[in-house]
C-alpha cells in the first residue's frame, strides 16, 4: 500500500511539473528578494531589495521573456525554457555569454505566487519571491 501511495505521489509531482511552462506564461512582479551574500552591508542589501522589487518578468507562450526594471526604467528581452531533466527554469538574456543565462530552481509554485532559488556558488544563493500581476 505504501508503494502505491509513493508511486501516485511521484506521478502527481511529475504531472504538476509538466504544467509549469503553461503556468509561467504571464506577468510576474518581484515582491521580495534576499540572498546569502555576506559582502553587502545593511544599506546595500536594502538597495538591492528595492531594485529587485521594481522588476517584472513577462513570460510569453512563444518562449520569449521581457524583464523590466522600474528602478532603471529599462527592459530587456530574451528567451526562456523549462529544463524538465533538472527541473529548472532557464532564462537567456539574448547573449551567448554564459553569465547572461539565469538558471532558477522553482521552490514553490502556486497559480499566483512563485519562489525562485538561484545558486551562484556553494555558499552564494539568492531567493526571489514573485507574484502574478496580470
Amino acid at each position: 500500500m505504501k508503494l502505491i501511495k509513493l508511486l501516485l505521489l511521484i506521478l502527481l509531482f511529475g504531472y504538476c511539473n509538466a504544467n509549469i511552462p503553461e503556468k509561467l506564461v504571464g506577468k510576474w512582479r518581484v515582491i521580495k528578494f534576499d540572498h546569502s551574500l555576506n559582502v553587502f552591508n545593511k544599506t546595500e542589501k536594502t538597495e538591492l531589495n528595492k531594485r529587485a522589487k521594481s522588476t517584472t518578468y513577462e513570460f510569453k507562450k512563444d518562449f520569449t521573456v521581457r524583464v523590466t526594471s522600474g528602478f532603471t526604467k529599462s527592459s530587456k528581452t530574451g528567451t526562456w525554457y523549462w529544463d524538465e531533466y533538472r527541473e529548472k527554469l532557464v532564462i537567456n538574456n539574448n547573449s551567448v555569454l554564459e553569465e547572461n543565462v539565469d538558471t532558477l530552481f522553482i521552490k514553490k509554485f502556486k497559480d499566483d505566487k512563485m519562489n525562485w532559488i538561484q545558486t551562484f556558488s556553494r555558499t552564494d544563493t539568492s531567493f526571489i519571491y514573485l507574484k502574478r500581476v496580470d
